[in-house]
């Protein structure tokens, strides 16, 4: 919630369980790179995996483009963090 809402982070998954998100960062490289938050859509608690921060939108596009292979089988976008913040706020009020 410090960084700049302006700057953008790659989405790279959502899931329903917590285990399965930590287990999806510390199967990775340089796991320090991603954060988890948990977010509420539909009544739903839900877990979401974001990699990196970026000045712009194009930036985290090149990186998403040139992650590797041990990545899996994801297609990561851009989310800029204003959005972000803006899904954790009612989840950090309960």
């Amino acid at each position: 919630m410090r960084q700049s809402g302006s700057a953008f982070t790659l989405q790279m998954l959502t899931v329903s369980s917590q285990q399965r998100a930590i287990s999806f960062v510390n199967a990775r490289l340089n796991p320090q790179r991603f954060a988890l938050y948990r977010m509420q859509r539909n009544g739903r608690v839900l877990f979401v995996v974001v990699y990196g921060l970026f000045d712009s939108r194009e930036e985290a596009q090149n990186i998403a483009a040139s992650l590797p292979a041990s990545f899996g089988n994801i297609t990561p976008w851009p989310r800029p963090l204003r959005q972000i913040q803006d899904a954790i706020r009612p989840a950090l009020q309960q």
